[in-house]
């Protein structure tokens, strides 16, 4: 009875998904939906796939040649990723935007931003009107780009 019960086991699909995904181990090790679908066929909570709460967290350090007086072997911890070195014309242009984007978003209730949401006063925007309009939405998305990076 046993041995039957096995081999009905060793025949179903699921086993044999099951001893596929070890075979490439090496390629689906850090699978979170692999692993899930593990945990929940053996009948695991779904989180015991995440590490626990008392692991020590993960901890990047990042070489900083920028910095003067600095040795080869030293290293600097950031709690989050440091933004991507600008230039001081970079650095400008960025002050500029962001200035421009900030005087545009203090707007007056009779500027084309306004009547673009309100309907159908939108089509009597002037070319001038739209196509500023059109470049206070890409200046608005470059500086938030920049914010993200």
């Amino acid at each position: 009875m046993l041995v039957w019960q096995i081999m009905q086991f060793i025949e179903t699909q699921g086993f044999l998904d099951y001893l596929e995904r070890c075979n490439n181990a090496e390629e689906f090790s850090n699978n979170l939906l692999d692993k899930l679908q593990d945990a929940t066929g053996r009948g695991q909570s779904p989180l015991a796939i995440f590490p626990s709460h008392v692991a020590d967290p993960e901890i990047i350090t990042i070489a900083d040649s920028e910095i003067e007086g600095s040795e080869p072997g030293n290293r600097h911890c950031y709690k989050s990723f440091p933004a991507n070195a600008r230039t001081e014309e970079q650095e400008e242009k960025r002050k500029s935007i962001l200035a421009l984007v900030g005087g545009a978003s203090k707007q007056v209730p009779s500027s084309p931003a306004v009547r673009i949401s309100g309907g159908p006063k939108a089509e009597s925007l002037s070319p001038r009107e739209r196509a500023a309009e059109r470049e206070r939405m890409v200046l608005d998305i470059k500086v938030k780009l920049q914010v993200i990076i």
